[in-house]
């Protein structure tokens, strides 16, 4: 049986008869069922918007297209992912394996012939899970007449229900899932096309844009997936025009030259390495295209020699493309460093770091914290023995025990964090670096002991919520840090508790004199009144040093009035005693 074809148009009358036309001039069209979804208008559609959808459904009922035709128009617009998602959903659920169209894909008169037997000969393979009949024109020479790549060309594509039913819509799912695997090569998921995946399934998560083939091509990578291409293109590309919801105004496809027919043969089932970099190659050159060489004067016979021996090292290929001079890619497309930086906020992943893999609940966090504690250095100090005791009140993910476990290996660490979530990654991380002589204590520290209100942040910010903030809130142990510091002799006393240590410290002012170094992070909210003079003066009674450091500030203060976290201040102090 051949596989059923699905259809998607919604406003463009001359796109879906170009399609149509080339469709119906396939070797297979007059034994094949065609079904069309039309996608809806738009609440707020103008008359002009509303006539292009008519005239659209008006194209596709011209002429008998197929040997069968199915039409299904909507009559609210869903947009074109939830369109095809639903579309495709639908089709090969009831028939096993689906070829797929949008309306401005142009294909040859060998495209059916070539996806159906690349369905039939790949049906129980379980690894190959998409077909498609784009490919870049990319250099050919010594590649088979299909391979498999590592990427899902969405025009003109075709799969099974086996492989579809691993399709997830969820792109926040997708990214958490990929940052799971740990370091991973970016070049490889990227297939050599820059950050382009990547970068569009975080802008899925942000919601910037609405799209679906970075989902189905994430979907495919994730369980290690193969998709089968064509050496030359069967299909062409004609909606580069501006007229589309997801393509740019462009001229890269129009006059791209596409093959009359591939044959499929059966090849080992493993991806073709060579095609990332010749796709990275080949977009380069794009970018940045190449001088054309100019003729040359005579030269002599060890010179032609030379160049004869270059010429055959960069033999140009065979094939649709014009000689192109080799370029080196660079296969490390994203570092490490970058994929952090532009990773969402509240994402979970893991990364490698002081040699273990670290779990991480927000990316900018742990660069901050990162920055700050490793590369500054901030919580250096000199304790009086090798062993230390240490008291950390928001120790977060465990930036900071970690590099007191680094500083002291043998230091005994007392670790406080409220949320639930953050303390879970703080415990991973913990067990991770096989730090012992750690206690955590999912409490807060606080005036008593007991239960207490804290509203979670996610990352960095959690805290006793302050009035008229009263969201995200979770019933909390409390923990009063007073009865930890009575008639004991402690190294270093850490107190980063959003907003909570001028409470803390005046209920601690009597102890504070068994302390040797304290951290203080100060946080002016702009709903109370500012209390540094007060903190800064309980200091100095217990013989305290202090130096300060901004944290947060505004460099004119006068003019600027905008707030961090509800804050227009914040800033390091150091205790210390001399």
């Amino acid at each position: 049986m051949l596989a059923p074809i699905v259809l998607f148009v919604y406003n463009r009358p001359w796109h879906t008869s170009q399609t149509l036309e080339a469709l119906s001039k396939n070797d297979l069209a007059d034994q094949s069922v065609l079904y069309i979804y039309a996608d809806g208008p738009k609440k707020d559609a103008s008359p002009e918007a509303l006539e292009k959808i008519k005239e659209t459904r008006n194209v596709i009922r011209e002429q008998q297209w197929c040997k069968e035709i199915h039409i299904i128009e909507a009559d609210i617009n869903k947009g074109l992912a939830e369109s095809i998602i639903q579309g495709v959903t639908d089709v090969v659920n009831r028939f096993g394996k689906v070829i797929v169209l949008e309306d401005d894909i142009v294909t040859s008169k060998g495209f059916l012939q070539y996806m159906n037997d690349a369905l039939n000969l790949y049906e129980n393979t379980e690894e190959v899970m998409h077909v498609s009949g784009f490919m870049f024109p990319i250099q050919t020479d010594g590649l088979s007449e299909t391979f498999f790549y590592n990427a899902n060309s969405c025009w003109g594509w075709a799969t099974w229900k086996r492989a579809w039913k691993s399709f997830n819509s969820d792109a926040r799912s997708l990214l958490i899932q990929l940052s799971d695997k740990g370091p991973i090569d970016y070049f490889t998921f990227n297939a050599g096309q820059g950050n382009a995946f990547y970068q569009q399934l975080i802008q899925n998560v942000n919601g910037q844009i609405r799209t679906w083939a970075v989902k189905w091509h994430t979907s495919i990578f994730l369980n290690n997936g193969l998709c089968l291409h064509p050496k030359i293109s069967l299909i062409r590309n004609i909606g580069h025009d501006g007229s589309g919801e997801n393509c740019d105004i462009s001229s890269q496809y129009k006059d791209m030259i596409i093959a009359d027919s591939i044959t499929v043969n059966n090849i080992s089932v493993q991806a073709n390495d060579a095609i990332a970099e010749r796709v990275a190659e080949y977009q380069y050159l794009l970018q940045f295209p190449q001088p054309q060489i100019k003729p040359q004067p005579k030269i002599s016979v060890k010179r032609k020699l030379y160049r004869k021996v270059k010429s055959f090292l960069h033999k140009p290929p065979q094939s649709v493309t014009p000689p192109v001079k080799k370029v080196h890619i660079n296969k490390e497309v994203m570092t490490e460093e970058e994929r952090l930086r532009i990773l969402p906020r509240y994402i979970p992943t893991t990364t490698d770091f002081q040699g273990s893999k670290f779990k991480l609940a927000d990316a900018p966090t742990f660069l901050g914290g990162r920055s700050e504690i490793f590369e500054k250095g901030i919580y250096e100090f000199k304790a009086s023995s090798n062993q230390p005791f240490i008291i950390d009140c928001g120790a977060n993910i465990g930036l900071s025990v970690t590099y007191f476990k680094k500083l002291y290996p043998d230091a005994y660490i007392i670790a406080f964090e409220p949320d639930n979530i953050i303390c879970s990654i703080l415990q991973q991380n913990i067990n991770s670096f096989g730090f012992n002589t750690i206690q955590v204590y999912q409490e807060a520290i606080w005036t008593e002991n007991g239960f207490i209100e804290f509203q979670v942040e996610g990352g960095f910010s959690g805290r006793i919520p302050k009035p008229g903030d009263e969201t995200r809130l979770v019933k909390v142990k409390s923990r009063r840090l007073k009865d930890l510091l009575i008639d004991k002799k402690v190294d270093f006393l850490k107190v980063d508790i959003e907003g909570a240590e001028y409470e803390v410290l005046m209920d601690c002012k009597d102890v504070l004199q068994n302390v040797e170094n304290i951290f203080i992070e100060y946080h002016s909210h702009i709903t109370e009144s500012q209390k540094l003079d007060k903190i800064l003066s309980i200091l100095s009674e217990n013989g305290f040093r202090y130096h300060i450091h901004e944290a947060y500030t505004r460099p004119r203060p006068y003019v600027q009035r905008e707030l961090m976290l509800g804050m227009d201040l914040q800033l390091d102090i150091f205790g210390y005693r001399i």
